[in-house]
């Protein structure tokens, strides 16, 4: 095979596997049994601090591995459903009068 021939064909086989990764990405990847802290904080729209302080308060459950930390997709899609985790963000109106 041609040497320019090969590069063509590596460029197409490196284009097909972008469009693929960028499908995959979208898609979410929530049927998994665990996500990461960023695939979690995506899912229920908050930040990484919110996700840390609903593990700290027991709301969530958390795997470590190395120095990764996931969580089971189950217990964030019901945490999702339940809204719970949103009123952890509200202000108190007792604590804001004082």
């Amino acid at each position: 095979m041609a040497k320019g021939k090969e590069s063509t064909r590596d460029a197409d086989i490196m284009a097909v596997l972008k469009r693929i990764e960028k499908k995959l990405d979208t898609q979410g990847g929530y049927d998994k049994e665990y996500l990461s802290i960023a695939e979690t904080s995506k899912y229920l729209s908050c930040n990484r601090g919110m996700v840390y302080q609903l593990t700290k308060a027991g709301r969530l459950t958390q795997k470590k591995i190395g120095k990764r930390r996931y969580y089971p997709t189950s217990q964030v899609k019901a945490l999702f459903d339940s809204k719970a985790y949103q009123s952890d963000t509200t202000t108190k109106p007792e604590a804001a009068v004082k």
